[in-house]
């Protein structure tokens, strides 16, 4: 059940330019979200700038928000500090459902990575083989990739269909590239040395 949670900042990093991590205590909240539930974060300006926020960590006492900011409201989310107040509506949304699948692929660009790691947490204890496939608009911008594991930077040039001398960045904000390697056909990401054939699935965010 949604309620409002007054709550105190316990932590605030600046991941990246533009990029937040907020951390803030509350243990009413972590006892009751699943994954893939968000939250409308009511800064101290008030309830009419409450913006809907993807939860990203809940565990102990602790809840966080992964965020950029693109206007007024995140800059005030930005600017708290340690001890400082501001109120949560939470949890919101329905949240994941997980289903049989043993293979799961999750493609997440962007800000989306802030909805990722709670369902990733989950598919993991329960016994699933979970991959991250992660984009970006520059290599900075790709924040938190090692929470997931190992992972791998590849130059767009090295994609198919991506000319030599292309103007990456602009093509990006064109939508030329969807923030999403060429990955040939998913079918191969799931090989397998399995005798039986698995179940596959895979969830994009972002």
């Amino acid at each position: 059940m949604p309620a409002v949670h007054d709550v105190a900042v316990s932590d605030a990093t600046q991941l990246a330019p533009g990029v937040f991590l907020l951390g803030f205590h509350a243990p009413a909240l972590v006892d009751v979200t699943r994954p893939g539930q968000f939250v409308m974060a009511i800064p101290p300006g008030g309830e009419r700038c409450a913006t809907a926020l993807g939860i990203y960590e809940a565990q102990g006492e602790r809840a966080s928000i992964l965020f950029f900011v693109c206007g007024p409201r995140t800059r005030e989310l930005a600017e708290l500090r340690v001890g400082d107040r501001f109120a949560v509506s939470a949890p919101l949304g329905n949240g994941f459902t997980f289903g049989s699948e043993s293979d799961v692929a999750i493609v997440a660009g962007g800000v989306g990575i802030a909805s990722v790691l709670l369902p990733a947490q989950a598919l993991v204890r329960m016994g699933k083989r979970v991959r991250l496939f992660y984009g970006a608009r520059t290599a900075q911008l790709l924040v938190e990739k090692d929470r997931f594991g190992a992972s791998h930077l590849y130059s767009l040039a090295e994609f198919k269909g991506v000319r030599k001398g292309a103007p990456f960045e602009a093509e990006y904000l064109r939508g030329r590239y969807g923030a999403i390697p060429y990955l040939r056909e998913f079918h191969d990401l799931f090989e397998t040395d399995a005798e039986e054939p698995s179940e596959e699935a895979i969830g994009a965010v972002g």
